[in-house]
């Protein structure tokens, strides 16, 4: 069964999930040819080991906090705030507390090596 997806012109729902982020799986919203939108849901101390997409990608934490690895170096997203990676540049992302994390990757053609964006470990 394929997964749904937003349709164009379709409103879906971003804010914080509050008392239900413990029951909510991470889900792919948006996913086409060119773009792919998702809510990772990381509990605490859940991670996504490093791995890299091909296509720059923006992480904005929607609740709670989330520690990003990016080339060794650590920064903690908070609610409100957003990052941006180019292309191909290796994170890793950890649940400093129970956090949802809106995460936009352009898509581009695949090459050799690398790791398709997946969902997160609850």
């Amino acid at each position: 069964m394929a997964l749904k997806h937003a349709r164009t012109g379709e409103v879906v729902d971003v804010r914080p999930l509050g008392s239900r982020l413990v029951d909510t799986p991470s889900k792919a919203i948006v996913r086409d040819d060119r773009i792919e939108v998702m809510r990772l849901v990381l509990l605490e101390g859940r991670d996504i080991p490093e791995h890299f997409v091909e296509g720059p990608v923006t992480f904005q934490c929607l609740e709670g906090r989330v520690a990003l690895e990016i080339g060794g170096e650590r920064c903690l997203l908070e609610q409100g705030e957003l990052v941006y990676l180019e292309g191909g540049v290796p994170y890793a992302l950890r649940g400093e507390g129970d956090a949802s994390v809106l995460m936009t990757v352009v898509r581009l053609a695949s090459t050799p090596g690398s790791t398709p964006a997946s969902s997160a470990s609850r």
